[in-house]
């Protein structure tokens, strides 16, 4: 065998016990990274267009507490105005006492969900704005979606939207990537 064409099935070989030792570390570091979640989590539709902060409420409550008001009568007290879930919440339940973080890093998305769904285990809630052309499935100029899951490695987030099944094609559960969760996310209440 030729000294170059020997070099070369060395410099193969070698190649490939290198990309095998690759795949099988990515493939370790994706079985290590897990989808925490809250177990039989129901997302409430809600019941009007400008509802999503009473089915949010009520999905978290149904959680929680097993109890909740109607989407009207939460509606009547919190009126849209995301600032006053913390109240609402923490006089209706003692699992998580909420505070609202208004323009969050997606450190803090990431640190705020994880921590919820795994100490309290409560939804963390999030309020959205998405414009034309996102990646989601409608846009709106504000809207209340629930984080309700996180990957163990903080990539991804677990979203129960009060939207499923009232706009075509929105399911009431799915994931999306951190970053863009992150970049539509304008408050929070964790």
């Amino acid at each position: 065998m030729k000294k170059s064409v020997l070099k070369k099935a060395v410099i193969c070989a070698s190649a490939g016990v290198m990309l095998a030792s690759f795949a099988a570390t990515t493939a370790s570091a994706a079985a290590r990274v897990k989808l925490i979640t809250l177990s039989n989590f129901r997302v409430v539709q809600q019941q009007k267009d400008n509802y999503c902060i009473p089915a949010c409420i009520q999905s978290a409550l149904l959680y929680s507490v097993n109890k909740t008001p109607t989407q009207p009568t939460i509606d009547s007290a919190v009126r849209g105005d995301f600032s006053k879930i913390p109240g609402y919440m923490n006089a209706r339940q003692s699992k998580c006492h909420y505070i609202r973080v208004v323009s969050p890093t997606l450190k803090q998305l990431k640190d705020k969900v994880q921590h919820d769904v795994t100490i309290p285990k409560m939804p963390t809630f999030l309020r959205i704005e998405v414009p034309g052309g996102s990646d989601w499935y409608y846009s709106t100029p504000g809207h209340c979606v629930l984080a309700i899951g996180i990957y163990s490695d903080g990539s991804k987030i677990r979203i129960g939207d009060p939207l499923g099944g009232r706009v075509k094609g929105c399911p009431y559960t799915y994931l999306k990537p951190s970053a863009l969760v992150g970049s539509l996310t304008t408050q929070l209440c964790w």
